[in-house]
């Protein structure tokens, strides 16, 4: 519930594999494969992937902390969980779909018109959740341009710039715009570009 999911993957084939995970009913995902993509070298072996999809530890199972485990969960972007009333139907629903600016701009209006306490302290709620949900990836565009991949920075930048009426998206934009001026970052964004292209076709 609060955001993880548990993979397990077996280098043993379906047909061996399907009546053990039957038999012993186990409460989680197992997949199968011939290969390991990931290097084990022995096993059990496990890793933990974060929100971001990158691999933030790896080791033997018992290895992993209940701390480790929950300062990542900390970082799934998840819509806090109310018994929100129908007047939240659509902004929730604009959540869900990714259009952010328009959820954004929904709040703002509800927080100005509604009389209900319970309403508008969920509304702040989740203004507090949009607006820490675009500053995490305003900072993941920031690490990316501070390691010269302007090309994931750019793409992170401009989906901030298209959630309109999030004080972010302004912001993105005229960061954009910037980048576009200056000759040593577009060619370091062509340049990550073709990295990224390349790290795409050899997955």
């Amino acid at each position: 519930s609060q955001g993880l999911t548990i993979l397990a993957v077996s280098r043993q084939d379906k047909g061996t594999l399907e009546p053990f995970v039957k038999e012993k009913a186990l409460p989680f995902l197992v997949g199968y494969q011939n290969r390991s993509d990931y290097g084990v070298t022995s096993i059990p072996d496990a890793y933990l992937i974060g929100s971001d999809g990158l691999v933030v530890w790896q080791g033997h199972p018992s290895g992993l902390t209940e701390e480790t485990l929950q300062a990542e969960l900390a970082k799934v972007d998840r819509i806090p969980d109310f018994p929100y009333s129908k007047i939240f139907n659509p902004i929730l629903k604009n959540i869900k779909s990714g259009e952010l600016g328009k959820a954004y701009t929904g709040l703002t209006q509800l927080l100005e018109e509604s009389e209900e306490s319970k309403d508008q302290e969920h509304a702040q709620i989740l203004k507090n959740y949009l607006e820490t949900r675009t500053g995490r990836m305003k900072e993941k565009a920031e690490f990316y341009a501070a390691q010269s991949n302007y090309f994931k920075a750019q793409e992170l930048l401009e989906t901030l710039a298209g959630y309109k009426g999030l004080p972010l998206a302004e912001e993105a934009d005229a960061t954009i715009k910037e980048w576009g001026k200056d000759k040593k970052i577009k060619e370091l964004y062509k340049a990550s570009q073709i990295f990224e292209a390349g790290m795409q076709a050899k997955r």
